[in-house]
């Protein structure tokens, strides 16, 4: 069970780090945020118990009560649990900038973030995120890669700085093991074909909980890959973790698990049953073997009927 984190990150916007007046819509008094997760198992990097740290030089995106970017980075260091966010740029708009009824803040900042309104003829009715779910993460040991698992905060109104960040997507761990094997990647599949990466409409109020609904560029599969390989554990005790971040989705007819060998050679397993995997979810598959040198396949067997245990908060 993960437990609730109140991580405070303080962010200071101070009258000399305002943009010029050409930058933005209005003026408007600096706001002092505060970061809190909503769950420890939710940022960038998790340690052997699940805990919740910041990375060095994180970026967040802040809709200072506007659809302008903002760009915020951490001034702490990686495994720090709380500190600073720095405005370090605006970016120009993708339109004209509408005022909003709040603050909206998404992480992880992208020059391709945006923030749309509801309602064109009323923007005060609140703005709504998109985003995208990356096709490809980076090999991060014992967690997902940083970026790739998105947060959405929107505050009570815009004079409100404390920034609750909800998760939008969920987590599939595959946990593998074998003698001197070495994987450059390992991929996802909905043996249905259901989008798993590509741009996103995220929905989400003050006091509520996101939606997500994927809309454009949109990809069947989501790899885990590492340039350099990544040598397995010998034993399902010492088996390694690959962290896939993929949006809420149910796998109407199961997945299918392809690990690609650094020396070249794949292996595959699938599970064939429904599988769920809701916002602030981890589906912790169980671990298995992996021989890529004899091009072995398994195929919806021991631990895999279920889809293994599930671990989060499924709201």
């Amino acid at each position: 069970m993960f437990v609730v984190a109140a991580l405070c990150v303080g962010c200071t916007m101070g009258s000399d780090d305002a943009p010029n007046r050409e930058d933005v819509s209005s003026e408007r008094e600096p706001v002092q945020f505060y970061a809190v997760v909503e769950r420890d198992a939710s940022r960038t990097h998790i340690d052997a118990e699940k805990l919740t740290y910041w990375n060095e030089d994180d970026r967040i995106t802040i809709f200072v009560g506007e659809t302008y970017r903002r760009e915020f980075a951490f001034d702490g260091f990686t495994g720090d649990p709380e500190g600073g966010f720095d405005q370090v740029s605006v970016d120009k708009p993708f339109y004209s900038s509408y005022d909003l009824d709040a603050n909206y803040a998404i992480y992880p900042h992208d020059a391709k973030n945006k923030l749309t309104n509801y309602n064109r003829q009323d923007p005060s009715q609140g703005g709504c995120f998109e985003a995208t779910f990356p096709s490809t993460q980076a090999y991060t040991p014992g967690s997902f890669a940083p970026g790739a698992f998105p947060m959405v905060a929107v505050t009570e109104d815009v004079d409100d700085g404390r920034l609750l960040f909800r998760n939008v997507g969920g987590c599939v761990c595959v946990s593998l093991y074998g003698t001197e094997q070495v994987v450059k990647s390992v991929t996802i599949r909905g043996n249905s074909g259901e989008p798993l990466a590509g741009r996103a409409k995220i929905e989400h109020k003050y006091g509520g909980v996101p939606t997500t609904t994927m809309q454009s560029q949109l990809s069947t599969s989501v790899s885990m890959t590492s340039s350099e390989g990544v040598t397995l554990g010998g034993s399902a005790a010492e088996a390694t973790q690959f962290w896939l971040a993929i949006p809420p989705t149910t796998f109407e007819s199961g997945f299918t698990i392809e690990i690609s060998g650094y020396y070249g050679g794949t292996f595959t397993k699938s599970t064939t049953k429904r599988q769920v995997v809701g916002r602030n979810t981890f589906l912790m598959m169980p671990a298995f073997k992996v021989d890529i040198a004899t091009s072995e396949t398994g195929m919806g067997v021991d631990g895999w009927g279920d889809g293994g245990g599930l671990e989060g908060d499924a709201e």
